[in-house]
Parts: structure tokens; sequence; C-alpha cells
């Protein structure tokens, strides 16, 4: 599959996997630093609209979305989830944790406002001066540049068209669905 834009957060669901981009630095979220406390960044490529992600790095974060809307959780591949303890300091939760785990997602004009549960620990911005995702409250300037909404970019599986294949279809070693010969019928 390919990683698409969010467009709408209404398109959100449980299950998805996403991950935190901010295409104008070409950046996706990795894991928390050993030692610190936010997310770190690393290079992806977009697209030239920016509509989809055309490379991930292996070590970008990719989430599962759990819990539902108004209420989401941040699960990572080992199912801890990512809370805030406070504002700019981000770590893994082994279960839910109140008023730490849980996230608020809205999204206008690409821009994804992923708001912690806590409303002083702040939403998530990408940090241009020093690179880095993590939670800065709503006194947080983002109009000189320096702070960055993100935009979360979800998992999409490639659709497949099915070919129905009949028994007595000759099949070749170079099996391509779209040139299927039929040897002969089957009574």
């Amino acid at each position: 599959g390919s990683y698409q834009l969010v467009t709408n957060d209404s398109t959100l669901q449980a299950g998805d996997k996403i991950v935190i981009a901010n295409k104008e630095k070409s950046v996706v979220a990795c894991d928390i630093p050993v030692d610190k406390v936010y997310l770190d960044k690393t290079t992806a490529t977009f697209s030239d609209d920016g509509s989809n992600i055309t490379s991930l790095p292996n070590e970008a974060l990719v989430f599962t979305l759990g819990g539902t809307s108004g209420a989401w959780t941040l699960n990572n591949e080992s199912g801890q989830l990512l809370g805030a303890t406070s504002e700019k300091n981000l770590d893994w939760y082994a279960e839910p944790t109140t008023g730490k785990t849980t996230w608020s997602i809205s999204i206008s004009n690409n821009d994804a406002t992923i708001q912690n549960e806590t409303e002083s620990y702040g939403r998530f911005l990408y940090n241009v001066t020093s690179p880095r995702f993590n939670t800065y409250g709503s006194g947080t300037d983002i109009s000189a540049g320096k702070m960055l909404l993100p935009q979360i970019y979800k998992l999409v599986p490639i659709q497949v068209e099915a070919k129905n294949i009949f028994f007595g279809d000759y099949i070749s070693g170079d099996f391509d669905p779209n040139s299927i010969d039929t040897v002969g019928d089957v009574s």
C-alpha cells in the first residue's frame, strides 16, 4: 500500500496505520531517542503535490490508531501507547493512562491538530529550529515558520482487480491474469 495524506479527520478509524509528518520539510516522526522526551525525525520522500509519501524509511514510526474519535490512542508496533506527561514531554505507556494517552485529532487545510487530552500538555508541532516532533502549548507561535503543524498520512491498501480463473484455463509460469488462454472445453 501507500501512505496517503488524510484531508478529513472523519475518515480516520481505529486500526488505521498512520505516520505523523511534515511535508514542507519532507520529514516523518520516528521513535523517542533513548533518554529523550520527543519524537525524532527522519527524511521521507513525498509526491510533488504532497498527497502521498513515495518512500517511507524503515525507522519511521508507524502508529496504529486506537480508541474512538475525540479519544484516539497512538500505539506503536509493540502495543505501547504514546502519551504526554507535560508540555514537550512524551513517553510510552504500557496501558491507557488517564490524562496522558488519549488525543483528539482535527484536520484543517490538510494540517493536523493532534491535541493531548490534558490541554496544557499541548498539541504536536514540528520544531524546525531543533528538528523534532513534540507537544507544545496553545501559546506557541506557529506563524513565524519555526513551528509547523504536522500532517497525517494513512496506509491505504493497494486495490487489486480480481480475475476469475476456471478449471481448464492454461496458466503458464509467467502468468499474466490479463491474458488468460483457454485450452479446450471441460465437460
